[in-house]
């Protein structure tokens, strides 16, 4: 876990992350895409079960998951004709689930009229669950958006494949491997304090790779964009611009902590990768990707 000034500086950087990109309703809707896709092949043991387990890992808000939720609520009720019950387990460590919490008391009408459905809260590191986590073979669908960067990745898909029960999937939604964030790490050296202790910038190809190596079935689907407006990151006296650029680099005080020519080299890319609009703002577009295994 990182401190909790280091966590501060994390969200910060994030919430300006948010605010200058439209990542938030891109992945919203590529990862409802996902779960209907995954809901589509899994078994039907899984859909007739009296209750349907859901594990989300790294929920932050949660309005991700409610969008998940959505489409599997969708997905049983077509299948068994039935209002299905859903229990979901959150796995957050920071202070964003109390803002989840407080967003499903009371659930929304859109998903209490699709289903009913509970919650059960953790506020810990998927490491402190999986210590602490007994339950094997028990949840039908676990998924990981954009949290993966904070743990060992086959150790946890390893420790989530023990808890998936047969015929079940989880997914993980992370960057593509020709994306800016794992092109800029690259260029980057682990000199700085990382940002929210990310540990590695996995992509959907380290993933694949991992489902090979175990003999794992899985299927990578199509992909999303999103753009973020990076121009303020080219001016050194803008504070967003470093909170900026702090989340881009995934270390903390980038420009204060990294050697300048790292820092030299990171801006260049930067200047490299963007676009220019008409009107002169600057632009990147990463790209996320999605991996689905399946428990046989």
């Amino acid at each position: 876990m990182a401190s909790a000034e280091g966590q501060d500086i994390y969200l910060s950087s994030l919430k300006q992350f948010r605010k200058r990109s439209n990542v938030r309703q891109v992945v919203e809707n590529f990862a409802e895409d996902v779960a209907s896709h995954t809901m589509s092949n899994i078994s039907n043991s899984c859909l007739a079960s009296s209750v349907f387990r859901v594990l989300g890992v790294g929920s932050g808000h949660g309005k991700t998951d409610l969008r998940i939720l959505n489409s599997i609520a969708t997905a049983i009720e077509s299948s068994q004709k039935k209002k299905p019950v859903i229990h979901t387990a959150i796995i957050e460590p920071s202070d964003m689930i109390q803002e989840f919490k407080s967003s499903v008391t009371p659930l929304p009408q859109t998903l209490c009229s699709l289903a009913d459905v509970s919650f059960e809260w953790h506020q810990e590191t998927f490491q402190q669950f999986i210590a602490s986590c007994p339950r094997e073979d028990y949840f039908d669908m676990i998924h990981f958006v954009a949290s993966l960067y904070y743990m060992d990745a086959e150790s946890s898909l390893k420790s989530s494949l023990k808890l998936l029960a047969s015929g079940g999937a989880m997914f993980c939604i992370l960057s593509s491997e020709t994306s800016f964030f794992p092109k800029l790490a690259k260029k980057l050296k682990p000199d700085c304090v990382n940002l929210g202790s990310a540990k590695k910038i996995y992509t959907q190809m380290d993933v694949r790779k991992i489902a090979q190596r175990n003999n794992w079935k899985y299927e990578e689907l199509s992909r999303a964009h999103y753009s973020v407006d990076i121009s303020c990151c080219f001016d050194e006296s803008s504070t967003e611009g470093g909170l900026l650029l702090d989340f881009l680099t995934h270390q903390e005080n980038f420009r204060v902590n990294a050697e300048s020519a790292v820092y030299r080299e990171a801006m260049e890319f930067l200047s490299e990768e963007c676009k220019v609009d008409g009107n002169g703002a600057k632009f990147i577009q990463p790209e996320f990707a999605a991996v689905v295994i399946y428990k046989q």
